[in-house]
Parts: structure tokens; C-alpha cells; sequence
């Protein structure tokens, strides 16, 4: 372990990604893990609430706080669980990372999150509540809204495109192989997500005839 961190992870993350989680595992594969859970975690918690109209029943401090702390467990779910997947399924291609390597590589190639995080918070200021409720897609917004939500749509794509390539970039370098064989480990993941999806869309509907 380095006594001090090569890099400004936050910074090289998004131009020079295998370089950075290399700095980032020799220094330590733990660091700043709860932060990135909760960025991970947060914005993706608030889409949640947006879909279940979540504030048709709540305030919007109420969404901010269960969204906070929500957060922050979604986060250290959704890593985990997409960590050991595919540390699972990387063996199976010749994969050499450990699974907290592995773990560094998902957690940091989320923090492109930051980006959806910042569009979240600007929205829930101009739109408060209605942000969250049933009606919030038959409102009769106004030209700058519109300017601003399809600008808002527009940079969550670009930041959720780049922070796929990171993922391919950072799982690479911690799997030791090539960034196509990154992606086929990625892709052997989604498939074993489609078959436990599809088992157990076959088996729970059988438990109750």
C-alpha cells in the first residue's frame, strides 16, 4: 500500500481510468467506498421515487432524507452484488482480479454519477415536489424548462455512456485482459442476471398453484 495517492482519482477517473484504478488499489481498494455507495445509490434511489410517484404521498424533505439514507444501502447493495458477479464470471474468461479490486473498478466507474447527482438537486430546486408526483409529465412546462430538462436528459445519457466505457476500462486493467474481454465478461453477467430472472419468473409463479 503507498503511503500517499498518486492521483486526483476524482479527476483522472474520467480521462485516464486504468491508470487511475491502479494508483487507486496500490494505495487502497477501499478508498472513499461509502462516499461512492452513496453517490451511486442516491440518484438512483430519487429515479425510484420518481417513477412510484413517490411524492403524490411525501414532501420533498422527506424524499431528500429516505433518499440520503436510502442511498447509501442501494449503493452498497447494487456494488456488491455487481462485484461479485462479475468476479464470478470473469474467472470463467481467465480474469485475474480479487474481488476488492474488482469492487474499486464498479465503484469508481460510478462516480460518473456525480453528474446525474447535480441534475437531480437542480431539478428538485426548480421543480420541488411536483418532481416526484403523478402529474409531473402532464405538466404544461415552459420553453426553458423544456431547454432545460432536454439538456438534463442529454448530459445523464453522455455521463452514463462514459461511465460504461470506464467500466470496461477499469475492469480491464483489474482483470488483467483486454477491454473486449471486459465487455464479454460484462455480457456473461447480464446473462446469468437474465437466466436467475427468468428461473425465478418460472419458479415463484409455480408456488402458489
Amino acid at each position: 500500500m503507498q503511503k500517499k495517492l498518486s492521483v486526483n482519482p476524482w479527476l483522472g477517473i474520467w480521462i485516464h481510468p486504468r491508470a487511475t484504478i491502479r494508483a487507486i488499489i496500490r494505495y487502497s481498494s477501499g478508498y472513499c467506498l461509502p462516499l461512492l455507495y452513496w453517490i451511486y445509490g442516491f440518484p438512483l434511489l430519487l429515479q425510484i421515487f420518481q417513477n412510484t410517484y413517490v411524492g403524490d404521498e411525501a414532501s420533498l424533505l422527506t424524499i431528500i432524507i429516505s433518499g440520503a439514507i436510502g442511498g447509501l444501502v442501494l449503493g452498497w447493495i447494487g456494488i456488491n452484488i455487481t462485484s461479485s458477479l462479475l468476479y464470478w464470471t470473469g474467472k470463467w474468461v481467465g480474469g485475474k482480479g480479487g474481488y476488492s479490486g474488482i469492487r474499486a473498478a464498479v465503484s469508481w466507474s460510478s462516480s460518473v454519477s456525480r453528474v446525474t447527482l447535480l441534475i437531480w438537486i437542480i431539478q428538485m430546486i426548480v421543480f420541488k415536489e411536483t418532481l416526484f408526483t403523478s402529474g409531473f409529465f402532464q405538466t404544461a412546462f415552459t420553453s426553458s424548462e423544456m431547454i432545460f430538462l432536454g439538456v438534463s436528459s442529454l448530459l445523464q445519457f453522455v455521463a452514463g455512456v462514459w461511465g460504461c466505457v470506464i467500466m470496461l476500462k477499469t475492469l480491464a486493467e483489474v482483470q488483467q485482459f483486454s477491454t473486449w474481454k471486459a465487455l464479454f465478461n460484462l455480457l456473461l453477467m447480464a446473462l446469468v442476471i437474465m437466466g436467475a430472472c427468468i428461473v425465478f419468473s418460472v419458479i415463484v409463479p409455480g408456488l402458489f398453484y
